[in-house]
């Protein structure tokens, strides 16, 4: 039986440069028991990227406006572009892996700074723009995020999203994915959760 997962990755790995990816790794010389060596698992990483990807419907040959929050990596990033979608990549700066990982994904991330306290919400920048789909996957300070940090996140998501624009959001916490689900905010006609994620379609 064919796996969509599976064939997705595929043909995103056909175009992705995996020996770049491991000199890199060789380069940081990381001990073996180094949590880190987990994000240079291309494999993993793109097969569920590519399942976040299928469930945000990105495959279906439209071309999207897509906002990913905290990139990381830069994987779904790549995906995406992969995809014929524009994307804009964020996250803070990271001099380590910043030029390496844009030469090896390609991605241009948009550093975006908490200049105060780095484990609550701040909202996205203005000029920013506004997007077809906006996904928040795995993250990190959304873990500490209270109910509030969650309900300034969906309206802000939502200022910047299109009509029948996406909301994609997989919290780090059992916690954090309950408190998504409870919020149901007017500009949303549909929302989607399963035990990982939570989906939000704006009106």
């Amino acid at each position: 039986m064919s796996n969509p997962i599976e064939n997705l990755k595929q043909k995103i790995l056909k175009s992705f440069n995996i020996s770049l990816l491991k000199e890199f790794q060789n380069r940081l010389n990381f001990p073996i028991n180094d949590g880190r060596l987990k994000y240079f698992n291309y494999d993993y990483e793109f097969s569920s990227k590519c399942f976040f990807a299928l469930e945000m419907g990105l495959d279906n040959n439209k071309h999207f406006d897509i906002l990913d929050i905290s990139c990381g990596m830069g994987y779904f990033s790549y995906i995406c572009k992969s995809l014929g979608h524009r994307i804009i990549s964020t996250d803070i700066e990271d001099p380590v892996y910043d030029e390496p990982l844009r030469k090896i994904f390609g991605i241009e991330k948009l550093i975006f700074e908490y200049p105060n306290d780095p484990w609550r919400f701040k909202a996205l920048p203005e000029n920013i723009g506004t997007f077809d789909a906006i996904a928040a996957l795995s993250v990190v300070p959304m873990s500490f995020w209270e109910q509030k940090d969650w309900n300034l996140f969906i309206e802000d998501s939502m200022n910047h999203m299109n009509i029948n624009g996406i909301l994609y959001i997989r919290p780090n916490s059992s916690k954090g994915l309950e408190q998504l689900k409870s919020l149901a905010p007017k500009s949303i006609h549909y929302k989607k959760h399963t035990n990982d994620y939570v989906l939000f379609i704006k009106r």
